[in-house]
């Protein structure tokens, strides 16, 4: 539905002023007097409410687009989106762009999440889950070809997040997708080449079983043990 809203005019200061525009459309989120659904002003009403030029309007809505908070679309105008429907946190990942998180970092808010998932992962255990986990488990240990390894690996512990049926924790995770998998790419490359192979697949089907089991101290213990290797993996 379109909406009447109160919109102030942007402020030529020293803040580039896309930003500004930025910041004043996540404000009026945030204080709830947009919601999902709602259509903004036009590009002509936009411009002149705000006080800016064209370019700078359309340079803020390809950031907001691009963070996933709207649509511009030709028909329909500008539309706040629906953030039910989104599968991480845009402006987290936009702000991970420009940001240098330590691969020490990378791999404790890993361990975080991980952790946190499998709290609620073995209450979510039904039959079908505890068939996928035990294929999952097989095809690691069948599984020898580096690449593919990597590809199982990473199928493990998006499942374990996605068990966990936490909806933050879910697009949380996936708002950091690329790092945790550029670390565990260098990680599963490293054990390769060393004598640690025969304990990255112990490891995973223990983690695996204590999910099954529902003994959460044990598996999150293998987690931690897990990622600590992983850290000196990453950093070797």
């Amino acid at each position: 539905m379109s909406i009447d809203i109160e919109i102030t005019p942007i402020k030529r200061e020293n803040e580039k002023l896309y930003k500004k525009v930025i910041n004043t459309v996540m404000s009026l989120i945030e204080k709830g007097e947009l919601e999902y659904g709602d259509k903004l002003y036009n590009e002509e009403e936009l411009i002149k409410k705000l006080n800016v030029s064209r370019s700078t309007l359309r340079e803020a809505l390809r950031v907001l687009e691009f963070m996933d908070v709207l649509t511009v679309a030709p028909k329909r105008g500008i539309v706040i989106n629906d953030p039910q429907n989104r599968v991480d946190y845009p402006p987290l990942k936009f702000v991970l762009q420009f940001e240098k998180i330590s691969k020490r970092e990378t791999i404790g808010l890993r361990l975080g999440i991980e952790s946190q998932a499998m709290l609620t992962a073995v209450d979510n255990l039904d039959d079908a889950a505890i068939s996928k986990l035990l294929v999952l488990k097989d095809e690691f240990i069948k599984e020898h070809e580096l690449n593919k390894k990597i590809v199982v690996d990473k199928k493990i512990h998006d499942y374990l997040v996605e068990l966990s049926g936490n909806q933050t924790l879910i697009k949380l995770y996936n708002t950091f997708s690329d790092l945790f998998e550029e670390q565990l790419i260098e990680a599963v490359k490293n054990v390769y080449k060393s004598d640690k192979y025969d304990t990255l697949v112990e490891t995973h089907c223990t983690i695996i079983n204590s999910i099954i089991e529902k003994d959460v101290p044990k598996g999150q213990a293998i987690l931690k043990e897990h990622f600590m290797d992983s850290l000196k993996n990453y950093l070797d």
